[in-house]
């Protein structure tokens, strides 16, 4: 890989904001969305952030967003008043928050930012309270409701208050509701060091799942436990029917679950969807995901393994890639191998030019560097190109079975990847690298010959 690509590998990544545009909001799905950050007293680092990141998020999947920042007490009915009136019976409905919030005498309360707290008596008037958003919901008829709240640091106002209870109080959620909190009821969670508070960042990436609801949570549950060293556990309340996904549940995902693809000596080995070419080869319809990788080789090497079994295997090198696919053959009893680069760059093309696989506009397509949110991401989210044939730009760069330059031993990857600009994503970009090296953006899309 070249000198200029290779290095950025090992610099930390600045994940920045930008809109999302392209997507059309859906009426059946409403997110209220508030970060407070501003606050008079104890102001905090992430919240705002955390509120422009879910929202990008969310009008990405096709929310309509009613997002606010640093909200005011005057603005506290508004926008109730706002997000009330996009719901309509049958929808679903979602609520985040992130900043302050305490509990009084049972409730839990969201201070606005310009709240003068002096006593006990003065949080009703200025802040947002659970019940509020509860009984919005309520009125509404929704169908599903679901409510993710960053709201447990310390509280500012602490000493105005008798009592001395700490985060916020349990919720009894009502049916087709479900609460949840970065902790422990009656724990305390940090704003966080990075961009994002822990909870809100761990959310951010299941997102992108197409896992049912309740297993996503359980996944920020996991790597919330995990980061910090068990000092603060995510909580959920409530219970829903019926089956949400946050990404669609993994209907047009050809990964066979792991327990069906656990390799065995009559296995035949896991399901690799095929598209016919007219060029007279089949290509991939996905990049190989973490889970075929597993049950072919047993292991799975990926730095982003917490990302889930659909996201693209990576971090394997021409040599393990050529191991995958001898096992991978002599299970299966097909035969299966790397495209060539002109092979890949004619798939990529699919008869036209297009600056990237498929479209011109490459958040159509691609998950690059102002869109991955730092990650990779589960395989056919993005739109495929005429071929049928999906990311191709973004997410990792694939291998090829061509040699990068007259005389070396190192192989072309293209592509690009969940880590690069847009000039880096194009059709027509590539790069090098030599066989034996792995790096958290190489993945593979196999071929096969007619």
């Amino acid at each position: 890989m070249n000198c200029t690509i290779k290095c950025r590998l090992f610099l930390i990544m600045f994940f920045c904001w930008l809109p999302i545009t392209g997507v059309k909001a859906d009426s059946s799905k409403v997110a209220l969305v508030i970060g407070n950050s501003a606050y008079l007293v104890g102001a905090l680092k992430n919240p705002v952030n955390d509120a422009h990141d879910m929202s990008a998020k969310l009008r990405q999947l096709g929310f309509d967003v009613v997002e606010r920042d640093n909200i005011k007490m005057r603005q506290i009915g508004s926008t109730l008043s706002e997000f009330r009136s996009k719901l309509s019976p049958g929808a679903v409905a979602l609520v985040f928050y992130a900043g302050h919030g305490f509990q009084l005498n049972g409730e839990n309360y969201f201070p606005s930012v310009d709240a003068e707290i002096n006593s006990e008596e003065d949080v009703p008037n200025q802040s947002i309270s659970i019940r509020q958003i509860i009984q919005v919901l309520d009125q509404s008829k929704t169908q599903l409701n679901l409510v993710f709240l960053d709201a447990c640091r310390n509280n500012p106002f602490a000493r105005s208050f008798r009592s001395a209870e700490k985060g916020l109080a349990r919720v009894e959620a009502p049916s087709g509701t479900l609460i949840s909190y970065a902790t422990r009821p009656g724990s305390v969670a940090e704003d966080g060091s990075g961009r994002n508070g822990l909870y809100t960042s761990k959310l951010l990436k299941q997102l992108d799942s197409k896992q049912q609801i309740e297993q996503s949570l359980k996944m920020v549950v996991s790597e919330v436990k995990t980061e910090s060293s068990g000092k603060q556990e995510p909580w959920m309340e409530g219970s829903i029917e019926g089956n949400f996904c946050f990404a669609g549940c993994g209907m047009d995902t050809p990964v066979t679950s792991t327990t069906e693809v656990q390799p065995t000596p009559t296995s035949r080995g896991p399901s690799i969807e095929m598209v016919r070419l007219p060029t007279g080869i089949s290509m991939g319809k996905y990049e190989v995901t973490q889970a075929q990788w597993r049950a072919v080789m047993g292991n799975n090497p990926s730095n982003f393994s917490a990302c889930g079994d659909t996201c693209p295997v990576e971090q394997v090198s021409y040599e393990d890639t050529i191991q995958f696919i001898d096992k991978l053959n002599s299970l299966s009893g097909k035969h299966y191998r790397l495209p060539t680069e002109d092979e890949w760059f004619s798939a990529c093309q699919a008869g036209s030019s297009t600056e990237y696989c498929g479209s011109n506009d490459i958040d159509e397509v691609a998950w690059y560097e102002s869109n991955s949110n730092n990650t990779t991401h589960p395989v056919g989210q993005k739109l495929p190109n005429a071929y049928g044939l999906y990311d191709m730009s973004g997410n990792v760069f694939e291998w090829t079975d061509s040699f990068y330059k007259v005389g070396s031993a190192s192989r072309a990857i293209r592509g690009g990847s969940w880590y690069l600009y847009p000039a880096s994503v194009r059709s027509a970009f590539r790069d090098g690298v030599e066989i034996s090296d792995s790096y958290f953006n190489q993945g593979v899309r196999l071929a096969q010959d007619n």
